[in-house]
């Protein structure tokens, strides 16, 4: 049986007090999660027999104590809106230490050296994939993937209500959030389509930076694969074609050979460590988006998978026995 709320608690005045609470605290809350949860609100179903309640863990009450104590109506958002938030993470930079040194390397030993029209063509393609990489880069950190609904907690009484359809709680952020959101404990924040939390940028990957995330590791691997091949092909042409001594000798006439092989070579290798993983990278998000899975996801699924097994093991050497 359904009944509509009490009449002295109006929902809508308790959210919009809450939100303007917020709001007064993080100036950069957007409009959205209000419209949202407008809808939400209105669609949610009271029931007549008592709620389950969810009840804070020890580590949710020992890092939200006013929440769970009853003191607030949710926690102190102190959560991530981009990549660049200090502290960086060091594999962060190391991604753009080598954003910005293969290039230098590129530029400066396999770039001059080129014949025609591969000095051309090479450096062409080379220079959109690293911009599109420098871009793509920052446009994955810079964007927000939160869920806006994770950004207004909800009052006690209707947290520990029914949670509505395609909605899941979030003990972290006191709401009701997108099923497909996942709340992060480095980020502290619930990312809408979460899909995983990347080092190298710094953030999570979800539903509203995942295109630039694709297209960051394709412009990434691009750029590799082009100073790699260009490396490997100079280095093995500098032994049977005098055009590249002639070329260097032009260009750097006090460098030697031997020294410009070393310092073509070993960048090139460099270059063909990042471009492996970042294909194998490309090639299963492509194949996880057309089976419709995200990496969270398919991690959960081949746990469970693993976790049946060895139940079915443990079960086939219980019946031996």
């Amino acid at each position: 049986m359904v009944c509509s709320p009490p009449d002295h608690v109006s929902v809508f005045t308790v959210l919009v007090s809450s939100a303007k609470k917020l709001c007064a605290r993080a100036p950069r809350t957007p409009v959205l999660p209000y419209t949202a949860i407008r809808g939400m609100t209105n669609a949610m179903e009271w029931s007549e027999a008592e709620p389950p309640q969810r009840t804070p863990s020890a580590e949710f009450s020992s890092r939200f104590p006013d929440v769970a104590t009853g003191h607030a109506h949710g926690p102190t958002l102190k959560r991530h809106p981009h990549g660049f938030v200090l502290p960086l993470d060091p594999m962060q930079i190391a991604a753009w230490g080598l954003i910005f040194v293969l290039p230098i390397f590129y530029g400066v030993f396999c770039a001059p050296i080129l014949p025609m029209p591969a000095i051309v063509l090479c450096n062409l393609f080379y220079s959109i994939s690293w911009v599109s990489a420098v871009i793509t880069n920052i446009g994955a950190a810079r964007t927000d993937p939160t869920d806006p609904l994770s950004l207004v907690p909800l009052p006690e009484e209707i947290f520990n209500g029914p949670v509505p359809d395609g909605k899941s709680a979030c003990a972290y952020c006191q709401a009701f959030v997108d099923e497909s959101s996942k709340h992060c404990r480095k980020c502290d924040r619930c990312t809408r389509g979460f899909d995983h939390h990347c080092k190298w940028l710094n953030t999570c990957i979800g539903e509203y930076n995942l295109r630039w995330f694709y297209a960051f590791v394709f412009s990434s691997m691009a750029a590799c694969t082009t100073h790699t091949a260009t490396a490997i092909y100079q280095f093995a042409l500098s032994f049977v074609d005098p055009f590249i001594a002639t070329r260097l000798s032009s260009v750097y006439p006090n460098l030697a050979l031997n020294a410009w092989r070393v310092l073509t070579i070993i960048p090139g290798v460099v270059s063909l460590a990042v471009a492996a993983p970042l294909t194998f990278l490309l090639s299963f998000h492509i194949w996880m988006a057309m089976t419709s899975q995200t990496t969270y996801k398919w991690l959960v699924a081949r746990r469970r998978r693993k976790r049946e097994r060895q139940k079915q093991r443990e079960a086939a050497e219980s019946s031996e026995v």
